[in-house]
């Protein structure tokens, strides 16, 4: 988990558009101070999450893996249209 606004913004400029927090409220809280700021921070830095906190030591849920699924299937269908609108604007361009 990033500890400071750098860190974030670090992530930003490696490219790093979507995140899965899997931290507790309180893992968060004790680095960020509020749970809403972090995800704040997150926001403004034009990263996209999904939230589904996990103990340590324990498996997600059924219906938390689910989630969590579902969150990367969307960001790779996002990256899918995106690609193929940029090869298609491209090629339209070209003819």
């Amino acid at each position: 988990m990033p500890s400071h606004l750098q860190d974030i913004l670090d992530w930003r400029e490696k490219g790093i558009k979507n995140v899965v927090v899997l931290t507790t409220d309180y893992e968060i809280e004790e680095v960020w101070g509020h749970v809403d700021y972090y995800f704040k921070v997150l926001e403004e830095a034009g990263i996209k999450y999904t939230w589904s906190p996990i103990k340590d030591g324990e498996a997600p849920r059924i219906g938390q893996f689910n989630e969590i699924l579902n969150f990367i299937r969307r960001v790779e269908v996002r990256s899918s249209l995106s690609s193929r609108y940029r090869t298609h604007r491209n090629y339209t361009a070209v003819t």
